[in-house]
């Protein structure tokens, strides 16, 4: 069994590792259902921990309904993160009509 720790500081991941975590899931905002945290916090966990970090894509609260604006910047966070040194990423995108939106997510795991 893997054990996956969501952490929201560089303190969390380090215990989460300590812990003896196997991966960690970094995110910020766990109230508002998580979003991509900063540049400057992925790159301090990727470096302090040596589990690997796979980073929540997310660039609003509203919902997981996304504009084409939105998925641009996603993905250029989604290089930027890799480029950092994340593991990998977590994401997920839904139509208006609530069903996975197949769509946007080609884009967002094209190269």
């Amino acid at each position: 069994m893997l054990i996956e720790v969501i952490a929201d500081t560089l303190n969390d991941a380090i215990l989460a590792e300590k812990a003896r975590a196997d991966r960690i899931e970094l995110i910020t905002a766990v109230g508002e259902g998580g979003l991509t945290p900063s540049y400057g916090l992925i790159e301090a966990v990727c470096h302090a921990v040596s589990i690997p970090v796979s980073v929540m894509i997310r660039p609003h609260s509203r919902s997981f309904t996304y504009t084409q604006q939105d998925v641009a910047i996603m993905k250029s966070d989604i290089k930027a993160c890799i480029d950092i040194g994340a593991a990998g990423i977590v994401i997920g995108a839904i139509t208006a009509e609530n069903n996975v939106d197949e769509e946007d997510l080609s884009v967002l795991l094209e190269d």
